[in-house]
């Protein structure tokens, strides 16, 4: 049994659960809480609130460096706020971004050690590390590599880069912009990067990695968070868990309409284009539970 399978039954019945439902913490011998998946900040059985992590911090000392790669529009804004509250540590990036206080430091002096990266690099920097005069660049030790449906990835970056902003609200396209030769260029052009993407982080890279497949994550993020915490060597504790399973961030989300889905917006040719960049990856990869969530990712 594993380490991760050993902890899991700690917190739920049996791989698979739906934790939100039977997620237990032990507070005495005889007193347990149960977690409702409606609350919004789960109570013990007498009534008191558990507390999700208070504080997330820099780190005091330093770790190895630990790639957060993604295809953009595969959840590396959710997966960050999730590591944040796992680890209690900022996570950090090789952009300079304004809604993750790591993203404003350069990664280089030691405060942060999970960094977001879009690249098919392994390369650390950032713009900050260049006021520093920081300019001997370091490698990542490990990888997480967040995997997402590439059809459905790529929806999510269009909308990203194109969509409306009503109220400060994230926004969809208007629906003819998915009729236009752009749209057409742009799965053309961004099906090659995502197959460039995962091949580069899965083959190329050569040092340990783990997988994050969203869908699976959003389907039950206990088991997924064991597995996360199993490979950063970290320790979790069931409140932070349990606020974890219960106060996901999702804030940032866009509420899609009907039609915003891979049957309405990938024409006949579109599939045959994003299918034969899943097909080589199939055909790279020695991965087995890579190509077994690749085949399922094939869309005819």
């Amino acid at each position: 049994m594993s380490k991760y399978s050993h902890k899991l039954k700690m917190f739920c019945v049996k791989p698979g659960d739906d934790c939100r439902k039977t997620i237990q913490e032990q507070v005495s011998e005889q007193d347990y809480c149960k977690v409702h998946h409606d609350s919004t900040q789960p109570k013990l059985s007498n009534g008191t609130q558990l507390q999700c992590r208070g504080n997330v911090t820099f780190l005091k000392t330093p770790k190895p460096f630990v790639a957060l790669a993604s295809f953009p529009g595969s959840g590396n804004t959710w997966t960050r706020q999730l590591l944040e509250d796992l680890t209690g540590v900022y996570t950090g990036s090789i952009y300079y971004e304004d809604n993750f206080n790591g993203s404003k430091v350069c990664p280089l002096t030691g405060g942060v050690f999970i960094i977001k990266t879009h690249l098919r690099r392994n390369h650390v920097d950032h713009i900050r590390c260049k006021k520093l005069n920081i300019s001997t660049p370091r490698s990542f030790d490990q990888a997480i590599i967040i995997l997402r449906n590439p059809y459905d990835a790529m929806i999510a970056e269009f909308n990203r880069r194109h969509g409306r902003r009503d109220g400060g609200k994230l926004g969809v396209v208007n629906r003819t912009a998915f009729t236009t030769d752009a749209w057409k260029s742009f799965v053309k052009e961004r099906s090659e990067n995502w197959r460039q993407m995962i091949l580069y982080w899965t083959g190329t890279f050569n040092k340990p990695y783990h997988i994050v497949v969203y869908e699976k994550m959003a389907e039950n993020k206990c088991e997924e968070l064991m597995k996360l915490a199993e490979f950063l060597s970290v320790d979790i504790l069931p409140s932070v868990l349990n606020c974890l399973l219960n106060n996901d961030k999702i804030k940032w989300k866009r509420l899609k309409p009907s039609w915003v889905n891979k049957e309405t917006l990938f024409d006949e040719k579109l599939r045959t284009i994003v299918n034969n960049d899943i097909s080589k990856v199939l055909k790279s990869t020695s991965d087995k539970n890579l190509s077994s969530v690749l085949i399922n990712y094939l869309f005819y």
